[in-house]
């Protein structure tokens, strides 16, 4: 009874990856936005069975894909199963969530690297091309003239942004597996933590002085142009990776702050977030170095703890 059960669970569950993989087709590409919630099968059966359970389905799952779509996409598929055997078998064996969370983080960014870098002619991604119009996009608003008084290396600066916009796409898949996974696993009612909510991960003190070390040679890498073009590539890279590590901190900390200190203005303290990380962000950077750096974050969160144990005892 159990291996029968385990056998009609391992093909349903390689049949709903195939009907994303049909439904994806049908839309064009549509379904990509939600290319995260595709390692939740493998991560049911490889958490509720084993990973060789989960590993029958991959294949299943693969042919299915060969079946009705193209290699691209068995590739695609290939990984994200990689993902959820990874994260599935990791809860079973109770490994801690944040090496998990760190692992699905780099086989996404490792997927997405592989997808948008080495492959990415055969997926149909021209990255030269792209450069090219983003470049030409920016000449065209900010004028030629204007970009070699100011002694940007306009290309150098694009080609990092698009290096970057991978690893961001790959930590925001990975981080959004690692919740959905958690949130099937415990409405399926098996006995597992909910996820930790994101503003309550503590950063290192550390990471903070580093980040705004490394944002400061950002801005130095831009306006500066390197006989070593090596040297430039790393240098933006590691700048941008430190900018927005203080930047997206700085907007966890603001909405926590927000939710301490004004509760009643959550929606539009949110808007204010928002605007603040396309017009305000350098403000928002520097109050990210604060929030790692010091004791506001643990005073406000206490804060927060205080009010919701004075609302329970008041109900």
């Amino acid at each position: 009874m159990n291996n029968t059960r385990k056998l009609v669970e391992s093909a349903l569950m390689s049949a709903l990856v195939g009907l994303f993989v049909i439904l994806n087709r049908q839309t064009i590409g549509l379904l990509e936005g939600i290319l995260f919630l595709l390692p939740l099968p493998m991560v049911f059966l490889s958490y509720k069975y084993d990973v060789k359970t989960a590993l029958m389905a991959t294949v299943g799952s693969l042919v299915l894909t060969l079946i009705f779509s193209d290699i691209p996409t068995i590739f695609t598929v290939f990984i994200e199963s990689v993902i959820g055997i990874v994260y599935g078998s990791g809860l079973r064996k109770e490994e801690k969530s944040s090496t998990l969370l760190f692992k699905t983080i780099s086989l996404a960014i490792f997927m997405n690297f592989i997808t948008l870098v080495l492959f990415a002619s055969f997926f149909g991604y021209d990255i030269v091309g792209e450069i090219k119009e983003i470049q030409n996009i920016f000449t065209s608003v900010l004028g030629e003239e204007n970009i070699s008084s100011l002694g940007i290396n306009l290309k150098a600066f694009i080609e990092v942004i698009m290096m970057v916009s991978i690893l961001l796409t790959g930590v925001l898949e990975g981080y959004l597996t690692h919740i959905s996974s958690r949130l099937l696993l415990s409405r399926l009612k098996f006995k597992i933590s909910k996820p930790t909510p994101i503003f309550l991960y503590s950063p290192n003190i550390a990471s903070g002085y580093i980040a705004i070390f490394a944002s400061l040679l950002f801005w130095v890498s831009i306006y500066v142009n390197f006989d070593n073009q090596i040297i430039q590539y790393v240098l933006l890279f590691i700048g941008l990776v430190g900018y927005i590590y203080l930047v997206g901190y700085g907007a966890i900390g603001a909405i926590v702050m927000i939710r301490a200190y004004m509760p009643r203005l959550k929606i539009i303290g949110a808007l204010f977030v928002v605007f603040a990380i396309f017009f305000l962000n350098i403000a928002l950077m520097l109050f990210g170095f604060i929030y790692i750096t010091t004791d506001i974050r643990e005073r406000t969160l206490e804060r927060i703890i205080n009010d919701s144990q004075n609302r329970s005892n008041k109900i």
